[in-house]
């Protein structure tokens, strides 16, 4: 990957994976102790990072389109499922305006009119 590097190495956040897997350390104790804001905390303890830097690399997912596939489709199912209380919250917010309800019938009787062919 091309720009800046990064200021954490595989080794560390290998380390870092472990520390908090066991329970000793929260997330800003890592930031503190590796010296990194605890957004970069954030990314590395992310499981899908490893996977979605592979598909970054350019040579690689284009030998192994296949893969570049199922990583997409597992990492958007895992912020589904990681933020699937606030996703369904938005969603039941929206629904209760006039403006949406509006729109749903709508293209509920627009969908209707083609299905019968008119």
């Amino acid at each position: 990957m091309a720009g800046r590097p990064g200021k954490i190495n595989k080794e560390q956040a290998k380390e870092m994976r472990e520390l908090y897997d066991s329970g000793l350390f929260t997330k800003a104790l890592l930031a503190q102790k590796y010296g990194v804001a605890k957004t970069t905390i954030f990314r590395y303890l992310n499981p899908g990072f490893y996977e979605r830097h592979l598909i970054q690399t350019k040579k690689w997912a284009q030998n192994h389109p296949d893969k570049v596939r199922e990583i997409r489709n597992r990492a958007s199912l895992k912020f589904y499922y990681n933020h699937r209380e606030e996703i369904i919250a938005r969603f039941r917010k929206r629904s209760r305006t006039p403006e949406f309800r509006a729109w749903s019938r709508a293209r509920y009787h627009r969908l209707k009119a083609q299905k019968n062919g008119q």
